[in-house]
């Protein structure tokens, strides 16, 4: 009798391994259902890879001779991981005005253009090669066009810490026309140039750039060289001086030119 009634205790109980073994996969199966919580860790913005300046300018000059300098500059940038481009155009006019005789000729007419690809052969980004067109003509001063296509290396140096000194040498084809000079020349070049940029102070900074072909009946050399002062986050003040060289140039014309600009620009 006290048998049977244990038995009976025991099945209605029922097994209480079983039921904490039912328990558990009950609490995981509800585990595994529930929604995961939302990341509340803010994602990362990619770094902005395009680039962009614009800047014009308007220089009054009067005295013997008034003379009246109007400029404009757009350049566009691209970098990647290893690739960069570039590409640049501008125009710079000269309006002289002799204040005897009152006549007013156009001494400059400067249009240039320029495109360019880099590819670095690390991470490091030092040494890397180039690829580079470009076109220049300035009519007034006995330049009718100069066209340039090459490539070759270059190295960007790293002793500037908040600057940089591009250095490139290689060889291009240039297609030179002068004015009063009937044949063109087409030749095969070397080609040297360097790209400088440095802050100088608190907002402002030192830049600079040249170019120097070498080859055949064509030799010159042209640079820009000026200060920057940032006025705000994106807008600046710049003063520039330009130079070109010319070591064979057009008859009658001198070999050397020289222009100062005043501009107001924006950093796209």
């Amino acid at each position: 009798m006290i048998h049977s009634t244990l038995l009976l205790l025991l099945a209605l109980q029922g097994d209480p391994v079983s039921a904490v073994t039912t328990s558990t996969a009950a609490e995981a199966a509800a585990s595994e259902g529930a929604p995961a919580a939302a990341s509340t860790t803010p994602t990362a913005e990619p770094e902005r890879s395009w680039t962009g300046r614009v800047d014009a300018g308007l220089t009054l000059v009067s005295g013997n001779n008034e003379s009246t300098t109007g400029s404009l500059q757009v350049a566009l940038g691209w970098e990647g991981e290893l690739w960069t481009a570039d590409a640049t155009a501008g125009y710079t006019g000269v309006r002289t005005t002799d204040q005897a005789t009152g006549d007013a000729s156009t001494t400059t007419r400067l249009i240039t253009a320029t495109g360019g690809v880099k590819r670095f052969f690390s991470t490091e980004k030092n040494l890397y090669g180039y690829g580079k067109v470009g076109a220049r003509k300035d009519v007034p001063n006995g330049l009718t066009k100069r066209n340039d296509a090459g490539a070759g290396v270059g190295y960007r140096f790293d002793f500037l810490t908040d600057g940089h000194l591009d250095a490139e040498a290689g060889v291009s084809y240039v297609s030179e026309e002068l004015v009063g000079v009937a044949d063109s020349e087409d030749t095969a070049v070397g080609r040297f140039s360097y790209d400088l940029g440095l802050p100088v102070s608190d907002g402002a900074e030192l830049f600079g750039d040249g170019e120097y072909f070498k080859g055949g009946d064509v030799e010159s050399f042209t640079s820009t060289t000026g200060v920057r002062w940032h006025i705000g986050e994106k807008w600046f003040l710049q003063a520039a001086v330009q130079v070109n060289w010319d070591g064979t140039p057009a008859p009658g014309f001198s070999s050397t030119d020289q222009i100062v600009t005043l501009s107001l620009g924006v950093d796209l």
